[in-house]
């Protein structure tokens, strides 16, 4: 009798993957003319991205690809959508995306490869935020049953154990510095890509739908594939950080002429957001970076200033561009108008404080907490990020989301402190980004896949670069091995 172990991995992938695309071929011809635009893009995309899988070596590395590049292109499409909920900041489905379909494959290869080879990846790695994320989401999926609408909180439970599955997955499958590499190569891909395209955008000068891709831009604020102006604020603002972060590693100098191309397309697709939260959260994040890497004496104290006067330079460059108003007073509209929202959140918070009014029902239950007083307010979810999670999950839920926080900015802490030329130096870069994204959940809204994806992702991250250091002390020598950018970008 022939047994499994006999079998060559790859053989067994592209075997089902065969399979895979014929069954996809036959739906898609049967279903085509039936299916909304929408679906027929994405079912297409499904079927080309199973055939290229078939024929690409290194299938492992294109599905990471395909992960962390989609965080800000959103090739999504949304399983029974609530226009009516999501036009008032709910989660308003299920999102089928490429995200996901990579993720089931990414697992379905991490199973194929545990059976064929169950000796492999024994090593010993730590999982600090598996706990808190557990905790969170055990709360969250508590809080359903006091949930006025069932389904809006089962919606955001479906993101979050998604994003915790690719947590999970992140931090036990990645093991070299190489893969590091990769990862963070294929981060300040998609951000210099994302920055293309609201530039783009913003100089044809209106939204752009193709299908399951929106390229937005709302009057002159760009919010590009990501969704909204502030919601595209929040992604930039959280990565920011790490371009400028490579800049200081020691990898070679193609990497970090992308971290500097990154840096600087990012910057002006920030500015382009014209959002004040996502300026303080990168304003932060560069001030913590910059100090850092001061104190340890690779910048002179003229660098702080050159990079204060690049920016007034990229603000001048764009000031035809900037609505002068957003910046000048904090007196305005949008500020002011989101007053309101705080004390109908507290409010929410005095009366639910144990279990919340359940996840993601923010929006249904505010019409029962609405009185004279607010019948000329602008309605909308809180956007308080700590606040929103206080008022749907209780005490219990925004104490196990702070205890997540706190556990990866430690971890990212400690990380630093390793003095590892590379990791450590990569670690500053994506704590110093998760504190400044911490402070802008203060101001703005979220709960949407992008912000969600990218914040777990990033403190994955976090605890892999500490996996990978403390093996590279047993099995590497740290810091020297620096492959190029040929060789991490090769599929074959």
């Amino acid at each position: 009798m022939l047994e499994l172990k006999t079998f060559n991995r790859d053989s067994v992938i592209a075997f089902f993957a065969a399979c895979a695309v014929g069954l996809l071929l036959g739906g898609y011809a049967l279903f085509f003319e039936t299916l909304p635009l929408e679906w027929a893009v994405l079912s297409l995309l499904a079927v080309l991205f199973v055939f290229f899988v078939m024929i690409v070596a290194r299938i492992r590395w294109l599905l990471l690809a395909v992960v962390l590049i989609d965080i800000p292109l959103q090739l999504q499409n949304t399983l029974f959508y609530r226009e009516a909920d999501a036009d008032y900041g709910a989660i308003g489905g299920i999102n089928v995306s490429i995200t996901l379909m990579a993720l089931v494959a990414l697992y379905a290869l991490w199973w194929a490869e545990s059976v064929a080879q169950p000796t492999r990846d024994k090593q010993k790695i730590v999982i600090p935020t598996f706990w808190p994320l557990v905790s969170y989401i055990s709360i969250v999926a508590l809080s359903m049953i006091v949930a006025v609408d069932k389904q809006l909180a089962f919606f955001e439970i479906a993101l979050l154990v998604q994003m915790f599955l690719l947590h999970i997955y992140l931090i036990c499958t990645v093991r070299t510095r190489s893969e590091i590499i990769y990862i963070v190569t294929m981060l300040l891909a998609g951000l210099l890509l994302e920055s293309f395209i609201m530039v783009a955008v913003r100089a044809i000068g209106h939204t752009i739908e193709m299908g399951p891709v929106k390229l937005r831009i709302d009057d002159v604020r760009v919010g590009g594939t990501i969704g909204g102006p502030n919601t595209a604020s929040g992604y930039l603002g959280l990565i920011l950080a790490l371009p400028i972060s490579v800049i200081f590693t020691n990898l070679r100098f193609p990497y970090k002429w992308l971290g500097v191309a990154a840096a600087a397309m990012g910057l002006v697709a920030l500015i382009l957001t014209q959002s004040r939260g996502g300026f303080i959260a990168f304003a932060l994040s560069l001030t913590i970076v910059g100090f850092l890497v001061w104190r340890k004496g690779w910048v002179s104290p003229a660098v702080p200033i050159v990079g204060v006067l690049v920016l007034i330079g990229a603000l001048l460059l764009l000031q035809d561009v900037i609505v002068p108003s957003r910046f000048s007073s904090v007196n305005d509209d949008a500020a002011t108008g989101r007053l309101p929202l705080l004390v109908l959140a507290g409010e929410m918070i005095r009366q639910n404080w144990i279990l919340g009014v359940g996840a993601n029902n923010f929006v249904p239950t505010m019409w029962g907490y609405i009185t004279p007083r607010f019948s000329r307010e602008w309605l909308y979810v809180v956007h308080n990020n700590y606040l929103l999670i206080w008022a749907e999950t209780g005490t219990g839920g925004i104490l196990a989301f702070l205890w997540y926080l706190i556990t990866t900015i430690r971890w990212g802490w400690r990380t630093w402190k390793l003095d590892d030329p590379l990791l450590s130096v990569l670690a500053l870069g994506i704590t110093a980004g998760i504190l400044g994204h911490m402070t802008h959940m203060m101001f703005d809204l979220f709960n949407s896949r992008p912000l969600v994806q990218a914040l777990w992702v990033y403190s994955a991250l976090l605890m892999t670069l500490y996996n990978v250091q403390q093996l590279s002390e047993q099995h590497e020598v740290p810091g020297e091995y620096s492959p190029s950018l040929k060789t991490i970008l090769r599929l074959r």
